[in-house]
């Protein structure tokens, strides 16, 4: 877990640890998980949860992580995108 501060916002990008630095295509859409951008500190789902709260906006990929998330109530199923085979959500503060 990562989170990134710019002109006041805050911003988290968490992934599942195994999908750091890869990238996975499926027809048109990409999905790039930088080490620069996502590789931080390994934290608890109970710690990623918190610090969704507090941010302006989170950026969260994969299966594990996702399955976790659900199941804490934190997102929804139909909200969840895919690429190959691998889910991720954004969420944002308005």
């Amino acid at each position: 877990m990562k989170i990134h501060q710019h002109e006041g916002k805050r911003f988290l990008s968490a992934c599942d640890i195994d999908l750091v630095g890869k990238t996975f295509e499926e027809g048109e859409h990409l999905l790039d998980i930088p080490e620069s951008f996502f590789k931080g500190d390994k934290e608890t789902i109970e710690s990623i949860i918190s610090s969704i709260e507090l941010c302006d906006s989170s950026h969260l990929i994969g299966n594990n992580l996702i399955e976790k998330l659900l199941e804490n109530n934190i997102i929804h199923e139909q909200n969840l995108k895919e690429v190959d085979g691998n889910r991720h959500v954004m969420i944002f503060r308005v």
